[in-house]
């Protein structure tokens, strides 16, 4: 999983009490908003993306209302997908439906709704619906509570006794989104693996 940056277009500086640059950011935001290169716009399926998104809010207050963990497979979310007629297909999607839902997925994590682990522009193994929930996750390893030596946890600990509480199909994405995010890092010390925190 590689987390790419969103393209900074502008900065401005804004001061809404006095009305400073407002006017400017208003223009700013028209602008990105009906560029068509932009992945902020998603023309073929506007409407279905709002009701995907919308969908996307309900089952992530269901998860916390029930204390589900908030991640949905690619399976799900195609399912759901289908559901707001963002995809034509039930499924197993074809190549077409499957690009314009990784468009969707990618136009939602831009937005903040949602987080992905795996590769840009390739199916994805895990879906974030809650991005508070990554916070969660790391606090597990990382918080004071957990006893660390030197900062290293054995790696056949982290899933037995770390995140023990989350489904272990869902371990290898969260380990490779904190990779990516150089949160974490493995090590191999005397033929043993650790997984490291970093700075």
């Amino acid at each position: 999983y590689r987390v790419t940056s969103i393209k900074v277009q502008k900065a401005l500086g804004v001061n809404s009490k006095r009305g400073e640059g407002v006017s400017e950011l208003i223009r700013a935001l028209q602008n990105v908003v009906t560029n068509k290169d932009n992945a902020y716009i998603f023309d073929p399926v506007e409407k279905p993306l709002v009701m995907f998104d919308s969908f996307l809010q309900r089952q992530r207050q269901l998860f916390f209302d029930t204390h589900l963990q908030p991640i949905m497979t690619w399976e799900e979310i195609s399912a759901l997908a289908f559901r707001c007629r963002v995809v034509k297909h039930r499924g197993t999607l074809p190549r077409s439906d499957e690009l314009i839902l990784i468009k969707a997925l990618e136009t939602l994590r831009n937005m903040g709704t949602i987080i992905c682990a795996g590769k840009e522009g390739e199916v994805k193994t895990a879906i974030i619906i809650d991005p508070t929930f990554i916070a969660k996750v790391y606090s597990s390893i990382s918080s004071r509570k957990v006893s660390l030596e030197n900062g290293l946890i054995p790696f056949d600990l982290l899933g037995a006794v770390y995140w023990k509480d989350y489904p272990s199909e869902f371990h290898a994405p969260l380990l490779d989104l904190f990779k990516s995010l150089e949160i974490v890092f493995t090590a191999d010390i005397s033929r043993h693996q650790f997984l490291g925190l970093g700075e």
